[in-house]
C-alpha cells in the first residue's frame, strides 16, 4: 500500500463582464465552508477526516516546514511528541507530523517527508489541521 499525501486547497472563480453566459459560474451569496470531519472512528473509511491538529505561533514571514515521521507504534510517537507536533494514526500507522523550523527532527522514527518552505502570511492565530482523505472510484 502507497501512501499518499494530499493538499486540499480552494479555488474561487469569478466572472467577469456585464452577461456571463449560461455556462459561467455564479458566485455564492453566502460563504461556503468545507472541511473534513473529526475522524470518531471513521478511520478507513471513503471521506475526509481530521485526525489532529496543532496551533502554528510565528511571526509573520517565518519559513515553516511539514514534517512527516513514521513510528513503530503510537506509544513511541508519543514519547517523541513536543508541543510543535501531533501524533496521529492513518492507514494503519503512527504517525508523528510537525509544523516547524526546517531543522526540527524528533527522537526517533523514519523520516518520511519534509514540506515547503511555508510562509506565515498573518498574524493570527494559524492552526495546522492533519487529515486523512479516502475516496472510492467516482467519488
Amino acid at each position: 500500500m502507497h501512501l499518499f499525501i494530499h493538499a486540499f486547497g480552494a479555488l474561487a472563480v469569478l466572472a467577469i463582464g456585464e452577461n456571463p453566459g449560461p455556462t459561467a459560474l455564479q458566485p455564492h451569496l453566502q460563504p461556503h465552508h468545507v472541511a473534513c470531519t473529526p475522524v470518531n472512528g471513521h478511520e478507513g473509511q471513503p471521506g475526509c477526516w481530521e485526525l489532529g491538529n496543532i496551533p502554528i505561533s510565528a511571526a509573520v514571514g517565518t519559513p515553516l516546514f511539514w514534517h512527516v515521521y513514521e513510528f513503530p507504534t503510537v506509544a513511541e510517537a508519543q514519547q517523541a511528541r513536543d508541543d510543535r507536533s501531533q501524533v496521529i494514526t492513518a492507514y494503519g500507522r503512527a504517525w508523528l507530523e510537525a509544523v516547524a523550523d526546517k531543522g526540527w527532527k524528533p527522537r526517533g522514527g523514519h523520516h518520511v517527508a519534509t514540506v515547503g518552505p511555508m510562509y506565515t502570511m498573518s498574524s493570527l492565530p494559524q492552526t495546522a489541521s492533519f487529515m486523512e482523505a479516502t475516496f472510492t472510484s467516482g467519488m
